[in-house]
């Protein structure tokens, strides 16, 4: 009987027992643009011409979570300076280029 209860079958009175439900983690906080200072963050047109690649690239590796999403209350997108240059810096190995 336990076994029947714990896999989720029908038992003999045609009740289903489901599986206790986990509780699901918080979606993660977006980070915060005042956190930052003006020289500290750039422009995704900054960010392709430092790493000579297209915006849809840039797009893609946000998508990817390669870069941090920072909107300001315009939507406008402005990307961390810093992990632009250490992205140049690996991306740029794999693609053979230092």
């Amino acid at each position: 009987m336990q076994l029947l209860q714990a896999s989720g079958l029908p038992d003999s009175v045609g009740k289903i027992d489901a599986p206790a439900k986990t509780d699901k983690a918080p979606p993660p906080e977006k980070p915060d643009i005042d956190a930052y200072t003006e020289e500290e963050l750039c422009t995704v047109g900054e960010a392709c011409l430092a790493m000579n690649v297209s915006r849809s690239h840039i797009d893609r590796m946000r998508n990817r979570e390669e870069f941090t999403k920072l909107e300001n209350k315009n939507g406008r997108v402005r990307l961390v300076k810093a992990e632009v240059e250490a992205a140049k810096i690996w991306y740029s190995k794999r693609k053979g280029k230092l």
